[in-house]
């Protein structure tokens, strides 16, 4: 935790709302360090949302909606954000692969989610490549149109959806 407070200090001190401000005479250790950890903070920020979401939804319910609304995402963002990562617990994620890389395989079973994830993880795949090579696999299985009814977001499932945790409310189509 410590580790963390550290570099979101150093974060904040040279972020601003229209970008970052360095001083004249950053060092390069210094600079370095921080374009990693705002590397970090960039992979890591879709997750931190979708959980400050979720979260909020779980404990504050409609309520939430006003500080959900005010962060600035668009509806089909907080969308895909609780849809993804109610798909994906935690323990589940990958960490070393973003949230859309998840959501590419969120419609398969967990364990096929998982031999994707774990081969886009070896071969280092982006989003695109890990899309590409799913969009190449011959699949047999059906996949269920859903729409939210909140949001109009649409997307496909593959067997049934779970709409009993909250979160981005669907119907099949």
């Amino acid at each position: 935790m410590a580790s963390l407070a550290k570099a979101a200090s150093l974060v904040f001190e040279h972020v601003h709302p229209a970008g970052l401000r360095l001083p004249p005479g950053f060092a390069f250790e210094s600079w370095a360090r921080l374009g990693r950890t705002l590397g970090g903070v960039a992979r890591a920020l879709p997750w931190a949302l979708a959980d400050w979401i979720i979260w909020g939804e779980d404990h504050y319910g409609e309520a939430a909606y006003q500080a959900i609304n005010d962060v600035g995402l668009s509806a089909h963002t907080v969308a895909n954000y609780v849809a993804v990562g109610r798909k994906f617990p935690q323990a589940r994620r990958h960490p070393a692969l973003s949230l859309a890389h998840h959501e590419a395989v969120a419609s398969f079973a967990p364990a096929e989610q998982e031999r994707w994830l774990t081969k886009a993880e070896q071969k280092g795949w982006t989003r695109s490549e890990l899309r590409r090579a799913l969009k190449n696999e011959p699949r047999q299985e059906n996949h269920t149109h859903h729409i939210c009814k909140i949001c109009g977001f649409q997307w496909l499932f593959k067997g049934e959806v779970d709409t009993s945790k909250g979160g981005c409310d669907v119907d099949p189509v």
